[in-house]
């Protein structure tokens, strides 16, 4: 739970914290032993000894040994009595409603309906680790429509001081993807303060995303991490359940098995394509949110991409040859070879043409803007102080930058990532409707030609409220 997620926390703070004064106190004796040899007029063979052993590996081993030991006293020794825990009992729960009229607001634009709100609490899912690099902890609500996620005091306050700039720039701004925060609170328990936040989720959970992105605009240590040798993962493109390192094959690709990670910038090799009637305004908007943002003091945002794959039917019988920023679209003689007959032999380039059945690509996108609680804070200087100067990477592409630096390079990674089509564009035919077939026990959702009627997304999830307000839909062309 709670208790246990932050106890974990705790200790990896700890740990840490003590391998670092270890290594530290370490070389300042080394160093100080190294000082003393040369400045002492006597006994230095003993200094020569000394300075020897503690320079070998085995001196290192025997001082880091000497470390972990004390790191074990300290963790065992950290807690409290038993009996002091009856200070606090389960009873004593202090809940705090933080901004209530405001928040109440905010509610109210977003058309959340409070019963609504108080019975999707009724079961949740278990707390985990959030995927970012913040540690927060976050669950679901047993809907999947909202999200509860663990902030710092700081992080509270400071929402709290803009939440009503947050809902003006909202009635101004209909529609914004800036995340949905529809609550702050507080809680008390067991003599510990904790702080979170409700937001709506920007996924539907009836759904399945296929790719999901955290684009932030910089490129420093900006790919996705790898889940650890065998640890439990589940595949992005066919839902299966395996164990990282495997050699099982995925049924839906060529290939082995891919765990569903959030991928970061340099794992984003494709361009978000939109169409002409949606693309301009998405761009247009993504911008003010950051320049709102911006004004608020907040960096280190990201932009949330989820990207939903879905089947195409080939019918178009031309290709689509890039040069630069626009498509030109260059008619095959036929897509079948000829039939063959009597006389000369077509060219190579003609019989050896075959046309494919389906084309699976990015058909819709979920985009919000998330992690919108970061200011430039003196953690977040010394980040870059650190990377840029001590370890020596490229400071344009290190994430802490200050707002109006973060929100410049924001905009021209959003000017990158999105093509807009023109409207001569050709797109193939998307796919009918929605079945479901059984692949080793595990359900797998495959399009199929079996209904002919025009493809529309509102009819192919119109059960699903929260599609309406989150997916934008995306032009898709063959080779993009």
């Amino acid at each position: 739970g709670i208790e246990a997620t932050l106890e974990h926390r705790r200790g990896l703070l700890r740990e840490g914290f003590l391998t670092t004064v270890a290594f530290i106190v370490y070389w300042l004796l080394l160093w100080g032993v190294y000082i003393g040899f040369w400045l002492a007029q006597s006994d230095w063979e003993i200094l020569q000894e000394l300075f020897g052993f503690l320079l070998s590996f085995r001196g290192s081993v025997v001082f880091f040994l000497q470390a972990l030991e004390l790191a074990e006293v300290s963790i065992f020794t950290v807690h409290p009595p038993q009996n002091e825990h009856a200070l606090y009992s389960c009873q004593e729960c202090k809940f705090t409603d933080i901004r209530p009229d405001a928040f109440t607001h905010v509610r109210e634009l977003f058309g959340v309906d409070e019963t609504e709100l108080i019975s999707a609490f009724s079961n949740c899912s278990i707390p985990k680790l959030s995927e970012g690099a913040s540690g927060s902890f976050m669950f679901f609500t047993s809907t999947g429509a909202f999200i509860v996620k663990s902030v710092t005091r700081r992080e509270s306050a400071f929402l709290s001081s803009i939440v009503d700039q947050y809902a003006a720039y909202v009635v101004a701004n209909p529609g914004t993807f800036i995340t949905r925060i529809i609550g702050s609170y507080a809680m008390v328990l067991y003599g510990r303060e904790s702080y979170f936040v409700v937001m709506e989720n920007l996924f539907d959970k009836h759904h399945a995303v296929h790719h999901r992105y955290d684009i932030k605009g910089s490129w420093v240590d900006r790919n996705a991490e790898k889940p650890r040798r065998g640890q439990e993962c589940t595949c992005r493109y066919c839902n299966m359940t395996f164990r990282t390192g495997n050699r099982d094959s995925c049924p839906n690709r060529a290939g082995f098995h891919e765990p569903n990670v959030v991928l970061k910038d340099m794992d984003l090799t494709t361009k978000v394509r939109l169409s002409d009637a949606q693309g301009p305004s998405v761009v247009t908007q993504l911008k003010k949110d950051s320049n709102f943002l911006c004004d608020q003091g907040i960096m280190d945002y990201s932009l949330l991409l989820g990207v939903i794959e879905v089947r195409f039917h080939v019918t178009a019988t031309n290709i689509i040859v890039p040069d630069g920023d626009h498509d030109h679209h260059v008619r095959l003689p036929s897509v079948v070879p000829p039939a063959a007959a009597k006389g000369p032999m077509a060219k190579q380039s003609v019989a050896s043409v075959r046309a494919a059945d389906v084309v699976v690509g990015p058909g819709f996108f979920y985009m919000g803007v998330i992690d919108i609680l970061q200011t430039w804070t003196v953690e977040k200087r010394l980040e870059r102080f650190v990377k840029a100067v001590l370890c020596r990477k490229d400071p344009t592409g290190i994430s802490a930058l200050p707002p109006k630096p973060y929100r410049d390079r924001f905009h021209k990674k959003l000017d990158e990532i999105f093509h807009v089509a023109t409207s001569n564009t050709t797109h193939a035919s998307p796919l009918g409707r929605l079945d479901v077939v059984d692949n080793g026990g595990k359900v797998l959702p495959v399009y199929t030609d079996s209904a002919p009627k025009k493809f529309s997304f509102q009819n192919e999830f119109r059960d699903s409220p929260l599609a309406q307000d989150t997916i934008n839909a995306a032009a898709f062309n063959l080779n993009g």
